[in-house]
């Protein structure tokens, strides 16, 4: 090509780019949340709407992205996704939903933190470190923490026991995780069944049959243990919802909301780190709001294997069952066994005293980062939902 050509096209370039700014095209990012490195963590998609787009419209452009979640996110009152230039963005209230390619979704915490990350990162800032999002789960709030750290708060869904007769069975789940009956334990279920296997080596290795798993009527399956105490964690978990189109989700905020209470009640801990052993990873930081009687303290930061950022060779001892939980254990239960030993020795009466020390109130905060690791607009314009007109005016 010619110097000519380069310089049409060149500024063939220029126009077209200025043409695309100008028409306010969605921004479409792609955000790797739960990790501090790019192309680990949980991806998600975050547009970015000036006004409101119809549901089937999202929803082909999540099956478009063919990423586990989509997240579309509407200023709402005097919120802006962009502050003018040189002046911070005005207002912080947004609606925010989520899709997965299948299907919208009542909650999802890593396309929550991929989108208030996509706000926060903004080229003019924002206005306050407080997000608040309007969802079909109620208002959910992210707080920018330092060091790029976002806190969101959750609602906590804590498991109910599965009632007799009523739910798979054991042997049911066994067989959709492809495991002994004998080495899990269907805690309860909230949206999602929780399954407590002995230790994380087993989590690791766990090879489900998907068609089994979506066919369980739950949102998706949990898979969790303790995490031991030579590990930067307090407990492990992977998590499969292959009904509503995810065959594994790399690192899941929402089911987070069901094991924080769970490992709470277990480990006597309001404040816990948390690795997802999926093939990508990550990791995070809990917080427990709520009426658990529970020793506290757990300190430090989530730990580093999806570079979520703890010192080399830190670990995190397993605690004690809270007061509650001691009181419902067999009395023959060591005081001072680790809790791998009492999740091993006696599963069933530590979950149910888990279940039990776990009120129905409460809220999780969820602490994580993310990496933007694309940029770019969506050259559809949204369709705008048609107005319902009544009949009678």
């Amino acid at each position: 090509m010619g110097l000519l050509g380069r310089v049409a096209g060149s500024a063939s370039r220029r126009i077209f780019s200025s043409a695309v700014a100008e028409a306010k095209y969605p921004t479409l990012l792609h955000v790797d949340a739960f990790t501090k490195a790019a192309f680990s963590g949980n991806p998600a998609a975050v547009c970015l709407l000036d006004d409101k787009a119809e549901e089937k419209w999202m929803l082909n452009v999540a099956r478009n992205q063919n990423l586990s979640e989509t997240a579309f996110v509407r200023p709402t009152c005097s919120a802006q996704l962009e502050g003018d230039a040189g002046a911070p963005a005005k207002g912080e209230t947004f609606e925010l939903r989520w899709f997965t390619p299948s299907v919208e979704v009542d909650l999802c915490g890593h396309a929550t933190l991929a989108a208030a990350h996509a706000l926060f990162s903004r080229p003019h800032g924002r206005e306050s470190d407080v997000l608040r999002f309007a969802t079909r789960s109620g208002e959910l709030q992210a707080v920018q923490r330092a060091e790029g750290l976002i806190e969101l708060d959750f609602p906590a869904s804590p498991p109910t026991p599965l009632r007799q007769s009523v739910g798979p069975s054991p042997e049911e789940v066994a067989a959709a995780l492809r495991l002994p009956v004998e080495v899990i334990e269907v805690v309860g279920a909230s949206d999602d069944l929780l399954v407590v296997v002995p230790d994380a080596a087993i989590v690791r290795a766990v090879t489900p049959d998907l068609g089994l798993i979506s066919r369980l009527p739950y949102r998706g399956v949990i898979v969790t243990a303790a995490a031991g105490s030579q590990h930067p964690y307090h407990f492990s978990s992977r998590f499969f919802a292959p009904a509503v189109g995810i065959a594994e989700d790399s690192v899941t905020g929402s089911a987070h909301c069901t094991l924080a209470p769970y490992w709470g009640a277990v480990l006597g801990k309001r404040i816990m780190r948390a690795v997802q052993l999926s093939e990508r990873s990550g990791d995070m930081e809990l917080e427990l709001d709520g009426p658990l009687d529970t020793d506290d303290t757990a300190g430090g930061q989530p730990g580093d294997a999806a570079g979520g950022g703890a010192a080399a060779g830190s670990t995190c001892a397993a605690e004690p069952v809270s007061p509650a939980a001691k009181s419902a254990l067999p009395s023959e239960a060591p005081a001072q066994d680790s809790s791998m030993s009492r999740v091993q020795n006696s599963l069933a009466a530590v979950t149910a005293a888990a279940v039990a020390a776990v009120g129905s109130r409460g809220r999780v905060r969820i602490r994580g980062h993310a990496v933007t690791t694309m940029e770019g607009r969506l050259l559809v314009f949204p369709p705008r939902p048609q107005p319902v007109v009544s009949r009678f005016c």
